[in-house]
């Protein structure tokens, strides 16, 4: 599956910036969201990520989110 993804699909290299306020504002929308998934997001939405790739079933289509920061949230069996 993830082969196929690469092979596909446009994937990119990042490196946070700030992303302490977009934490603070994903805490405030949706309080499940703990720890690094909290910090994959953050990251996702300061890069102006368009779709977001997991199997953290709190995030998949976690709409709160999705409508907040204009990004989608899959899992990876939707792009296979």
């Amino acid at each position: 599956i993830i082969f196929q993804f690469f092979k596909y699909r446009s994937v990119e290299q990042y490196s946070q910036t700030d992303i302490e306020y977009i934490l603070s504002k994903i805490k405030k929308i949706d309080n499940r969201v703990l720890g690094i998934d909290k910090e994959i997001v953050a990251c996702a939405v300061e890069n102006k990520a368009l779709t977001l790739i997991t199997l953290d079933e709190k995030l998949i289509n976690n709409v709160k989110i999705e409508q907040e920061f204009k990004m989608k949230i899959r899992h990876p069996k939707e792009f296979c």
